[in-house]
């Protein structure tokens, strides 16, 4: 009788583990300038894409869009729009699996000085803060 409740009690520490990782959050860094917070995301295996939802850390912008692993393996693309109270941004980079770091674009769409208007970007991942973002 033992034996069984120890193989229970393992069992079910392993999937509330396992459940605790996969709703952990994921931090990104544009440019040392904000970080993006996706809650309970995980970058995608390769040839799938993960819906992306949460928000810019430390403010009351939300971010919501997707995250697709590359047919090789290599990168994982994001595709993110982001919302504030008078603007609207889009977010389009990659980041390499092996390296943590990528690159792409950042376009403001409306309420910049001059919209819309774009810009090249450099981005990596990054430790999340506790309690931060949407």
């Amino acid at each position: 009788m033992k034996t069984i409740f120890k193989k229970a009690l393992i069992t079910l520490m392993f999937l509330l583990s396992s459940v605790a990782v996969a709703a952990a959050d994921y931090c990104i860094n544009v440019e040392n300038f904000i970080t993006l917070v996706g809650k309970g995301f995980s970058p995608p295996d390769r040839g799938v894409c993960n819906e992306f939802q949460g928000g810019v850390e430390g403010t009351s912008y939300w971010a919501k869009g997707e995250a697709c692993g590359s047919q090789d393996g290599i990168r994982v693309l994001f595709t993110l729009f982001v919302q504030g109270i008078y603007d609207r941004e889009a977010l389009r980079f990659f980041l390499d699996r092996k390296t943590l770091k990528g690159n792409g674009r950042y376009c403001v769409i409306e309420g910049g000085l001059f919209t819309p208007s774009c810009t090249s970007v450099s981005v990596e991942e990054a430790p999340c803060r506790t309690g931060t973002g949407r």
